[in-house]
């Protein structure tokens, strides 16, 4: 998608200069340029100025705050990676033989995680399966838990020889 003004294509063009590591990641820019890939960068950072307004009039969003798509996969890949850490210590820790108290509260967090993350996937699950123009023309591929195991599983392995 290319930028929609000015101000965001120099927004983005900051983004890619961040990415090169010619510019330090910090700020607004530092966050789209540690969560969007390279590739979504220069879909904005390319797009040239001709026609374009200075800025874009924000919509008025009550109730929630918009989010790309890409930040929200950093953080959902975030989420992965420590459950995948936090399953590998207590795995090992089961594999001891001895009993295990984690404290109430430790266990609480755990549990209140996997219901907000179940319930975040059946609302989106529901709003897609409700709303077929939700999903590019239907060619969204929605079996995801593979492609992120391999990614759990890569991230593992990784750490392990460290």
């Amino acid at each position: 998608m290319p930028a929609k003004s000015k101000a965001q294509q120099r927004f983005f063009g900051v983004v890619k200069s961040m990415q090169q590591g010619d510019t330090p990641k910090k700020g607004e820019a530092g966050k789209a340029a540690k969560s969007m890939s390279k590739k979504e960068v220069e879909k904005y950072a390319s797009t040239k100025h001709k026609g374009l307004p200075d800025k874009v009039k924000e919509d008025i969003d009550i109730g929630h705050k918009d989010d790309e798509p890409g930040m929200l996969k950093a953080d959902l890949y975030q989420i992965a990676v420590y459950a995948a850490d936090l399953y590998k210590i207590v795995d090992e820790l089961g594999k001891r033989g001895d009993e295990i108290d984690f404290p109430h509260w430790w266990q609480a967090k755990v549990i209140k995680s996997k219901g907000y993350l179940s319930a975040a996937k059946h609302y989106l699950r529901n709003e897609l399966a409700t709303n077929p123009n939700a999903l590019a023309e239907n060619h969204v591929d929605l079996e995801l838990p593979e492609v992120l195991k391999e990614i759990i599983l890569a991230k593992m392995q990784k750490n392990t020889n460290k």
